[in-house]
């Protein structure tokens, strides 16, 4: 196996208890945790054991696992590569791009009862009815992938009976350094990845006096203002 593997296999025996103490796991359940067969989980615990990256006692109600020393030693040197590139992602995330018009559905959505009733309690303000739309370059598309890992102000689905409206999250945000409000995320849009929609309390274009084409700037904030 190669040691990304053995890792996988580590973390996901650790998130059963096995850090603390022997938990019982069969080839089987471990099949389905590693998505691969019974006889092939089989051959991988034989070889963490062998290597002295688990601890193994098999007994009459089955066998049970623990992660050694040595196999704590190596998820924690993981634990701390991960942990030096998440220190490096910033509190604020910088997105650039230019105005667009947006498809006309804003107003609607943003209007929607269910929708604007958590936006006001989640967010902390009445939303303007209607989208602000951005068309991001293409470093700001990939520095926008980080929100997809990142919970975010959590805004429920809904179903009327007929149709069902997706959910979306929200994190806030301030538009070239004067307008605040919030980045929406939804689960379900017509839109590319290179699109983001704003919402405030006002009308951005209006107070801004923007343009389609005009360059914007978008500060993500990962947590509060």
């Amino acid at each position: 196996m190669k040691e990304h593997e053995k890792v996988y296999i580590l973390m996901k025996i650790s998130l059963k208890g096995g850090i603390f103490s022997p938990v019982k796991i069969s080839t089987s359940e471990l099949a389905k945790y590693i998505k691969c067969s019974q006889q092939s989980a089989s051959r991988k615990l034989i070889e963490l054991e062998q290597e002295n990256l688990i601890i193994r006692r098999k007994s009459i109600e089955g066998t049970y696992i623990m992660i050694s020393e040595k196999g704590l030693s190596l998820l924690y040197s993981y634990y701390l590569k991960f942990k030096k590139i998440f220190e490096k992602i910033n509190e604020v995330v910088i997105l650039r791009g230019t105005a667009v018009s947006g498809l006309g559905e804003g107003a609607y959505y943003v209007s929607l009862p269910f929708y604007y009733k958590q936006f006001k309690e989640k967010l902390g303000f009445e939303p303007y009815p209607g989208t602000f739309n951005v068309k991001l370059d293409s470093d700001s598309i990939k520095r926008k992938n980080i929100l997809n890992y990142i919970s975010g102000i959590k805004i429920s689905e809904h179903y009327n009976g007929k149709r069902k409206y997706g959910g979306a999250k929200c994190f806030y945000a301030i538009v070239n350094d004067k307008v605040k409000g919030a980045l929406i995320l939804i689960e379900r849009t017509h839109h590319g990845p290179e699109i983001i929609e704003i919402i405030a309390p006002l009308c951005i274009r209006k107070v801004l006096n923007i343009k389609d084409g005009d360059p914007v700037v978008v500060k993500v904030y990962l947590g509060l203002y």
